[in-house]
């Protein structure tokens, strides 16, 4: 008989910091299905660190990709995907709502002042991430496309691209660029 554990599952996040102090700056987390189940170690955790961050004075900025699992009462039910921009010094949230057919948008990545905020791309960085990785040679686009939970209009415009992206490399085969 063997004991259930949970297993541990490590995050990792992107810590922008003080080239002077060495003080995080703004934490970046691209959330996992592991943070977004109620009551989860996962999401605790990922929550205590989002608190930690704040009180110590880092910006903290949640990208959201994943249309399952649980959202904070304000951002849930809004959008397919979401970013959130927590900024200790400043009062509420700064939100970008998603949905699956926008483009992902450029959000804002604070620094410390005198610097603006950094804009960070996030449609050419997964772009870029996709092309780099070579995942339209690992992932087989001509079989049947599964059903997707997703509402009809929006199931039928996915099965759309993905029948367009296949015609498009039918007349322009070869490897993506490296």
């Amino acid at each position: 008989m063997e004991a259930l554990v949970e297993p541990e599952i490590r995050d990792a996040y992107l810590e922008i910091r003080d080239a002077r102090t060495h003080q995080v700056v703004t934490a970046i987390e691209v959330l996992s299905p592991a943070n977004k189940v109620k009551g989860s170690r996962g999401q605790q955790a990922m929550q205590e660190k989002r608190r930690l961050l704040l009180q110590g004075g880092a910006n903290w900025l949640e990208i959201d990709l994943l249309r399952a699992g649980s959202r904070p009462e304000p951002l849930a039910g809004r959008s397919d995907y979401v970013v959130a921009l927590y900024r200790p010094q400043h009062p509420g949230l700064l939100v970008w709502f998603i949905d699956l057919r926008d483009p992902l948008p450029v959000v804002a990545v604070p620094l410390r002042p005198p610097f603006p905020d950094a804009p960070l791309d996030l449609q050419k960085a997964l772009d870029e991430v996709y092309e780099r990785a070579r995942y339209a040679e690992q992932i087989d686009y001509t079989g049947p496309i599964p059903p997707l939970p997703l509402p009809p209009a929006d199931a039928q415009w996915a099965q759309d691209q993905v029948r367009r992206w296949l015609a498009q490399r039918a007349t322009h085969p070869g490897p993506p660029a490296p």
